[in-house]
This record gives structure tokens, C-alpha cells and sequence, in this order.
């Protein structure tokens, strides 16, 4: 059997991916699949790693916030703090 060198098991592959691109630039579907793929690929799951950020970072503020809160009121109900300045003022 003679050896043609266009007949190397790729020619259906390669005619169907060019009927693919023919179909997708004439109907005007690769910018819109493009502008889709970018969304869902893309803005989508960034959207979601900033929310989970600021989600972390708020948590951090809040449980820092409450942790100083509790402290500050441990200490100002076990210590008398008002008569040693009022003593000082008067």
C-alpha cells in the first residue's frame, strides 16, 4: 500500500475543527462563547475569592473588636479607676 502524505489519520480531526471555526465566525458565537467563558471562568470564581477576603478579614475585626470589648470590661469592673482620678482633678 503506497504512503500518501496527506493521509496521516489527522484529516478528520482537522476538517472538523475548521468546520467548527466556520460555524462559530459566521454565526458570531466565538465572541459571545468567549465573553461567556470569561465570565464563568473568570469573573465569577475572582468574585468569590475577594468575598471570602473580606468575609475573613470582617471576622478577624469582629473577633478582635469583642476580644478587646470583654477585656476592657473585665478590667474597668475589677478596678476602681474613677476615685484615683478624681482625687488627681480635685
Amino acid at each position: 500500500m503506497p504512503y500518501d502524505p496527506f493521509d496521516t489519520g489527522w484529516n478528520k480531526t482537522l476538517y472538523s475543527i475548521l468546520c467548527l471555526c466556520w460555524f462559530l465566525f459566521s454565526n458570531g458565537l466565538l465572541p459571545r462563547f468567549t465573553c461567556y467563558s470569561m465570565y464563568n471562568n473568570i469573573c465569577i470564581p475572582f468574585s468569590q475569592m475577594i468575598v471570602l477576603i473580606c468575609e475573613t478579614i470582617g471576622n478577624i475585626v469582629i473577633s478582635v473588636g469583642k476580644t478587646i470589648a470583654y477585656v476592657e470590661s473585665i478590667v474597668f469592673l475589677n478596678l476602681n479607676y474613677v476615685d484615683p482620678i478624681y482625687n488627681i482633678i480635685k
